[in-house]
């Protein structure tokens, strides 16, 4: 995609939508491929657990964004999403890469292109999929079918860069901070698969003055835990198997922003998590019976008060839907 960035910009925000699919609907439990190479499977999910979707601009990389592992409303055990579904399942995370200190180089008068991809993917991203190059400390340990697979990384990376306009020449400094880890069992000779994950993403975007003072900053923090337990058992007739899981996964964010030309702040935070349970008799990849609870928790806080939600659904109906509001001038709750 080829763009011309007006010479007039002073900020540049590039919203991202990715949503994995096929192979890599559920990249966080993709084993290695050489635990699929040694036991002779014919699965295609592999690459191990780690993307990161990345966008890039004449080829340089501008910004990169672990994805949160959403759960489609067929997915893991789907009982579980109805009718509460899964967290980002009908309005997918979208991600912002801030592109403010590349205004030097995109305010040229030229055409510039765009890129998007994901790294160590498999068919299909709703994006492009190429695969630079990201170093992670990895352990695999197999013993046939059981195995015990690790991704653990941490990254720091910085960006600056200034724009001269009307109002003056302002500097904007990004720094993020990254860490990923993915722990996967594989047990009972692949009968019992157990994944653990956890990313945490810390933003801080800075803007300077010409003199160096710094005019406003915004701190992001993101948290995307996930647990999931999948134990596979033979059924009763030919055909059949018995599927026991369990999900507990979590979205967890703070906004903080102050304007020392206003002296003014606003904080912001986010918890939206669910813990489901259940089982299911399958049969040529239908459910043929089962059941399926979750409990799901929203929080909201800024300045202006607090908004939670508690909902509880099982086996296709709402038994538990209380939320509560409060402010600092009076207080709501059904």
């Amino acid at each position: 995609m080829s763009l011309l960035i007006p010479q007039n910009t002073k900020k540049a925000v590039l919203e991202i939508y990715v949503s994995s699919h096929g192979n890599d609907e559920f990249w966080y439990s993709n084993p290695p491929n050489s635990y699929i190479e040694q036991n002779n499977l014919t699965t295609q999910r592999g690459n191990g657990a780690f993307r990161q979707v990345f966008a890039t601009v004449d080829g340089v990389t501008v910004g990169s964004a672990t994805p949160f592992p959403v759960s489609y409303t067929g997915g893991i055990n789907p009982l579980f999403w109805e009718p509460v579904v899964a967290i980002g399942a009908f309005n997918l995370p979208t991600y912002d890469f801030d592109l403010t200190p590349f205004l030097g180089f995109l305010l040229d008068g030229k055409n510039h292109s765009f890129g998007l991809g994901v790294t160590d993917s498999i068919s299909f991203w709703l994006v492009s999929y190429l695969t630079p190059p990201i170093e992670f400390k990895i352990k695999s340990k197999a013993d046939g079918l059981d195995g015990k697979f690790k991704i653990k990384g941490k990254r720091e990376i910085e960006y600056s860069g200034w724009v001269n306009s009307s109002a003056g020449n302002f500097t904007t400094p990004i720094t993020e901070k990254f860490k990923f880890k993915n722990k996967i069992k594989i047990k009972n000779y692949g009968q019992e698969n157990q994944v653990k994950q956890k990313i945490k993403v810390k933003t801080e975007i800075i803007v300077e003055n010409e003199i160096g003072q710094e005019i406003s900053k915004l701190s992001i923090s993101r948290k995307y835990p996930l647990k999931i337990k999948i134990s596979t058992l033979p059924g009763a007739d030919k055909d059949t198997f018995l599927s026991i899981t369990n999900v507990s996964h979590s979205l967890e964010e703070t906004y903080t922003s102050r304007s020392l030309s206003s002296n003014e702040g606003v904080e912001i935070s986010v918890e939206n998590s669910q813990d489901s349970g259940g089982w299911m008799l399958v049969k040529d990849h239908s459910v043929i019976w089962g059941t399926g609870s979750t409990a799901q928790t929203y929080s909201y806080q800024d300045q202006n008060g607090h908004y939670s939600r508690v909902v509880y659904a099982a086996n296709g109906k709402i038994l538990q839907d209380n939320s509560t509001l409060t402010s600092a001038s009076s207080s709501f709750s059904a």
